[in-house]
């Protein structure tokens, strides 16, 4: 794991403030009396404690992930039943699918945790891709609390095309020509993202000017969308619209293929679905530490999933 900007600035403030602790020392023994002696003291105490400030933080930091690897560790204890028919008998789909929400419930605990805000986790998977058909995403299984809050594929009949999804589709493209590796979608601010595209965001999100939007019967547009279409006018503060107004109840995302880390068994994988994790907050996570727990966790899961989605798309009727 490398250093951020952040670690360096920690490094250089201790080095600075050992340094000015010193001479601090020095001048105040000769000049305690003296204006120049108080303004060295006063100096010194500040940058301690933006020193110690900072260590702070980073000891609550890695403490937050140091408390979730158990919650993770439990969600593959579960996941691993699913193709281990020595931990548990996995035949039924409904089975699975309960197992698979236990495991994301597990990994949106986690990193509830490490990023103190409200975050969720779902699978989603690509069906009708084969034969050159137009793909398109359904949600194969959310964490408890957000599946109580959002649509998904029990109570939404709109098919989430792939092109309509940049999120997703930046990966799949990726993926066609043979470089997953290390390809995955991350944002931490999605309403100023101004490429940002998601099924799911209204008409009038894009265009609030346009009065044909407005009759839009799925997302009938809002009171405020006047209002959203002459902030997004002003030069200085055009992006303020966007962060009071935004429509979907997520505003910092992750999304990683499901597939294994193994460089050399990429050609060789065909991508069936992703791991997806967001959280209702904007800068919630560690867009380098959280993205390679994110492919790590997906890593493991790729068999669990596998086995789940090749039942549930040969087996609708047994949907729960």
């Amino acid at each position: 794991m490398g250093k951020s900007s952040l670690d360096y600035f920690g490094i250089w403030m201790t080095v600075i403030g050992t340094l000015l602790s010193v001479i601090g020392t020095l001048v105040t023994l000769n000049m305690w009396n003296t204006n120049r002696g108080m303004f060295f003291l006063v100096f010194f105490l500040v940058v301690f404690g933006l020193c110690m400030m900072y260590f702070l933080y980073k000891w609550v930091k890695y403490k937050r992930y140091y408390n979730a690897y158990p919650v993770i560790n439990r969600a593959f204890s579960q996941a691993n039943g699913i193709v281990n028919p020595d931990i548990k008998d996995s035949q039924n789909l409904r089975d699975d699918l309960t197992t698979l929400q236990n495991f994301c419930s597990d990994i949106a605990e986690a990193f509830g945790t490490i990023s103190n805000t409200q975050c969720a986790v779902c699978i989603k998977i690509i069906v009708g891709n084969a034969n050159n058909e137009r793909a398109w995403l359904e949600t194969l299984v959310r964490d408890y609390n957000s599946s109580r809050k959002r649509l998904n594929r029990e109570n939404e009949s709109k098919k989430h095309w792939l092109e309509n999804n940049s999120d997703f589709s930046y990966i799949f493209d990726e993926h066609v020509n043979h470089e997953l590796s290390n390809k995955n979608y991350k944002c931490n601010c999605l309403p100023i993202e101004p490429a940002y595209i998601n099924s799911r965001l209204p008409k009038w999100w894009h265009n609030p000017g346009d009065i044909n939007t407005y009759q839009d019967k799925e997302f009938p547009a809002p009171s405020y969308i006047v209002l959203l279409h002459w902030l997004r006018k002003l030069p200085v503060i055009s992006n303020l619209g966007n962060r009071l107004f935004w429509p979907l109840p997520y505003r910092s995302n992750i999304v990683v293929p499901i597939v294994p880390l193994n460089t050399m068994s990429l050609k060789e994988t065909r991508l069936q679905g992703y791991l997806c994790l967001d959280s209702n907050r904007s800068n919630a996570f560690d867009l380098e530490m959280d993205v390679q727990i994110m492919m790590g966790i997906a890593d493991g899961l790729d068999p669990s999933m596998r086995k789940v989605a090749s039942k549930y798309l040969s087996e609708p009727e047994d949907h729960v």
